[in-house]
């Protein structure tokens, strides 16, 4: 959003704290803290959370707004600062958390390849990360922005009687995992609020991997694999093939063998790689065809018969958790967390044996 635009919709609103934050497609079924905020799921919004009772109505409302027709459960969380719903909130802070949540959430989706039966069903998509900030009037009304290019604001939208259209092809999981990763998604926002270098350089990384996990048709598989491209080759700084393979590989601590490979780049090439080096070796060279006019065979879109584009997103978001695990620090973060939470489960029996071991002595 522009100055332009967030200059617009001031003069319209005011800035007084009446303002909710809202993830309508997000699935969660239970409180959990990004940072000092919470999200609280719809079904558990209490007026507690809310700082008078007229943000209640307004928060209630405007999930009703938002409500799709879906057999999907425990959609739709709200943003609950410290001051309670209705703070205002900087765009920095806004934008950090909702970056966070999305690696979170995107990062709990089933493994590349473990679909098995209505897998469609247990997935998310970049749609479902999207956040939304309304400012409430006197008379339950708010503005709504839509577009990037042509961009419309309308005024006196009421609560209560207006509805508010979903992305097109939003798909709500109606067999989700309900995992969220509090622990990522607060450690990202964190890094994302901090003045630097990689503050930037997570920000875009993660903006890449949700356009390329949006469910829009109208984004083709192609221009997918280049943003997820262009995602690695931020993350990881540079952009030459052998440099990514290499990067890629270190950042992962790639534990498998290096084994011979064979390909060819202009001329053929033969060098020991890790099997992550050797995928992203593959995938540039399909990123090459794709961008230089090249027409590839259907067999070049998979690594050992998984589509590129799964490998891509699983080795992103793999790279994302070990580059913030070492921003933060907290070397167990960059496992996902069902393993992470299983390691400190086996540490802490660990000590406590330890701890029975030395009493008996």
């Amino acid at each position: 959003m522009t100055a332009a635009v967030r200059q617009a919709i001031l003069s319209l609103v005011g800035d007084e704290n009446r303002w909710i934050y809202y993830f309508p497609y997000l699935p969660l079924d239970r409180r959990v803290s990004v940072g000092a905020v919470s999200l609280v799921p719809v079904h558990l919004l209490g007026l507690s959370d809310c700082r008078s009772e007229f943000l209640m109505k307004a928060a209630v409302l405007l999930a009703s707004a938002y409500a799709t027709n879906s057999y999907a459960e425990h959609v739709g969380a709200f943003i609950c600062p410290t001051d309670g719903i209705g703070t205002q909130m900087a765009f920095l802070e806004t934008r950090s958390i909702r970056l966070g949540v999305a690696v979170a959430t995107l990062d709990a989706n089933p493994p590349y390849d473990d679909d098995g039966l209505n897998g469609g069903l247990r997935r998310v998509t970049g749609d479902n990360c999207d956040l939304f900030g309304h400012h409430i009037d006197d008379d339950l009304q708010i503005v709504t922005r839509r577009g990037a290019i042509v961009t419309g604001l309308n005024s006196g939208i009421q609560l209560g009687v207006t509805k508010l259209p979903p992305p097109v092809e939003l798909s709500l999981p109606s067999m989700w995992n309900y995992e969220f990763d509090d622990e990522l998604a607060s450690t990202i926002a964190k890094n994302l609020r901090q003045k630097g270098e990689w503050s930037g350089r997570l920000m875009q990384t993660i903006d890449g991997l949700i356009l390329a996990y949006r469910n829009a048709s109208t984004l083709s598989t192609d221009m997918r694999l280049i943003t997820l491209k262009v995602a690695f080759e931020v993350l990881l700084g540079t952009s030459a093939k052998d440099d990514l393979a290499s990067a890629l590989s270190k950042q992962l601590a790639a534990k498998s063998n290096k084994t011979l490979r064979t390909w060819v780049d202009g001329k053929q090439k033969t060098k020991h790689l890790t099997d992550e080096a050797w995928w992203m070796i593959r995938f540039c060279l399909l990123r090459d065809k794709l961008v230089h006019g090249g027409v590839p065979d259907q067999d070049e879109f998979h690594h050992e018969e998984v589509h590129h584009l799964y490998m891509a997103f699983h080795y992103l978001l793999d790279a994302l958790r070990w580059r913030v695990s070492k921003l933060s620090g907290t070397k167990d973060l960059r496992c996902q967390l069902r393993e992470r939470e299983n390691r400190r489960r086996h540490d802490e029996v660990l000590e406590a044996l330890k701890g029975l071991d030395e009493s008996s002595v």
